[in-house]
């Protein structure tokens, strides 16, 4: 049943996108952030593993860990939101690249996307959200 509601939520949540972004997170990282989320929402829900997804959607996994990962050049840092979006999405990232897609593991993601979805909307780090 709990999976039940991730998958409805987050195909809810793709369909519409109505992730509201707080004005303590960096917008461009938000929007990454989700796109890079969603993808992984979507393979998640029709069952494929990282060798079977599109050529464009492994560029976009990738490119974010390029343009995030311990590289302070290419963005601005509001918050300490920001820092752990981009730490739950780079873990996802890796996760899902490991994954065999158990149910465990995509349990697990589609609670990180919740929590990057909440720390977005709140501006809040993961510990202090209310979600």
């Amino acid at each position: 049943m709990r999976y039940l509601y991730f998958i409805l939520m987050g195909v809810l949540l793709v369909g519409c996108n109505q992730v509201s972004i707080h004005e303590n997170v960096n917008e461009d990282l938000a929007n990454d952030a989700m796109q890079v989320m969603d993808i992984i929402a979507e393979a998640i829900e029709s069952d494929t593993v990282l060798e079977n997804l599109p050529e464009e959607d492994i560029y976009k996994l990738y490119g974010f860990k390029d343009k995030y990962d311990d590289n302070d050049m290419l963005f601005e840092v509001f918050s300490d939101a920001d820092e752990d979006i981009i730490t739950f999405v780079l873990g996802s990232t890796g996760k899902y690249a490991n994954s065999k897609l158990i149910q465990s593991d995509t349990d697990d993601l589609m609670e990180n996307r919740e929590a990057v979805i909440a720390m977005i909307e709140s501006g809040k780090n993961y510990l202090e959200r209310n979600d």
